[in-house]
């Protein structure tokens, strides 16, 4: 039915005349009425990538961490033992000697004997003294004691991991903001208008790319250029297996749905990518546990992990996160196998069964 355009009336379509103010109306519909329905938007995954050179809001990183990481994930330059090396002494005695050899010829009779002479004396001495003054990279170790090549080695090799550790506390906190703009959600509001109900459940582990051969990875540019993204720690407390970068995830809670923000986090940049955030309906969470295989899988040439232990969140989409908690690694040295495992896993499992304990109790307090 039409209504009238001034007084708001209901009219019939054939009225010209609105019966109750006298407006003319033309037999026109002068007023429309739109009904908007809201449509309950299904559970979705959703990919982002971000730049892996993306800045984060991070005060309080200690710039010294940065440094030393650097120097943690590469392989320093090792000079060859030069024991047996001349000295820049021995360049500039020999140098000497042709130069006091030369003044025995004489230069009108045998001008090119008195030409070489003087002419290898001055090399000799210019490189000697070059070899003084240069800027050697010798194997200088902490306590600016020289070093043979594998000492030099033994020492980076047992360098301790703890700035790792320091940082992958930092990193938790800087990944735990970033969920609730992953997921879309508001930090400040209540759990009645969408907000969360309860303590977040973290979770870490070290990223292994099992589909490329990356242990001789090198970074190109950036804060972490010439560092690579694995090394065997020897250190006497915390050795294994080390990596630059972590997949960490956080898993936030609402009224209706698990939500689950996941990405890779470079330690040495403090940077993440590849950010992934999935949403559950409690309901539709059919388990989270750890579990492992015992399949034997490469690294690099030279490097491969075996018995592999994940913490795996399945939905009944067929969904599934994982993330590796801990591993024993083999490395090839001089022909053999060199049995390790990955570096604080004590630490990672702990998180990880903390993690595992808060979702299966948001998940009964649910069900009940």
């Amino acid at each position: 039915m039409p209504f009238c355009e001034e007084c708001g009336n209901e009219i019939t379509e054939s009225a010209k005349f609105c019966p109750n103010c006298g407006t003319k109306t033309k037999g026109e519909t002068v007023v429309t009425k739109t009904i908007k329905k809201k449509i309950k938007k299904k559970p979705e995954q959703v990919v982002q990538t971000s730049s892996p050179k993306e800045e984060q809001a991070t005060n309080d990183i200690d710039e010294k961490d940065t440094e030393y990481l650097k120097e943690f994930f590469t392989l320093p330059i090792i000079q060859e033992d030069n024991d047996n090396e001349a000295s820049p002494m021995a360049f500039i005695g020999l140098g000497l000697f042709f130069l006091i050899a030369s003044f025995l010829f004489d230069p009108e009779s045998e001008f090119l004997w008195w030409v070489l002479e003087l002419g290898l004396g001055l090399l000799l001495i210019l490189m000697g003294l070059n070899e003084m003054t240069k800027d050697k990279k010798d194997n200088i170790g902490k306590d600016r004691k020289k070093l043979t090549k594998d000492e030099k080695l033994k020492e980076w090799r047992e360098m301790s991991p703890e700035p790792l550790f320091r940082r992958l506390d930092q990193a938790q906190k800087i990944v735990a903001d970033s969920s609730f703009d992953g997921l879309g959600i508001n930090k400040s509001a209540k759990p009645s208008e969408g907000g969360v109900i309860r303590t977040p459940a973290y979770s870490y582990g070290p990223h292994l790319d099992f589909t490329d051969f990356i242990f001789g990875k090198v970074d190109k540019d950036g804060i972490g250029k010439g560092a690579g993204y694995y090394k065997i720690c020897e250190d006497s407390v915390d050795g294994g297996l080390y990596t630059r970068e972590y997949d960490m995830m956080v898993i936030q809670f609402t009224q209706n749905q698990i939500l689950v923000y996941k990405c890779i986090f470079d330690i040495l940049e403090m940077t993440k990518r590849l950010e992934e955030s999935y949403e559950w309906n409690y309901k539709h969470v059919v388990g989270i546990n750890i579990s492992g295989d015992d399949k034997e899988k490469k690294l690099g040439d030279s490097i491969s992990v075996t018995g592999t232990k994940y913490m795996v969140i399945s939905a009944a989409s067929g969904d599934k996160i994982e993330i590796i908690l801990g591993a024993e690694t083999n490395e090839l040295v001089n022909g053999q196998k060199k049995k390790s495992h990955l570096g604080g896993e004590d630490k990672i499992f702990e998180i990880a069964n903390a993690a595992v304990k808060n979702v299966r109790e948001a998940i009964r307090q649910k069900a009940g």
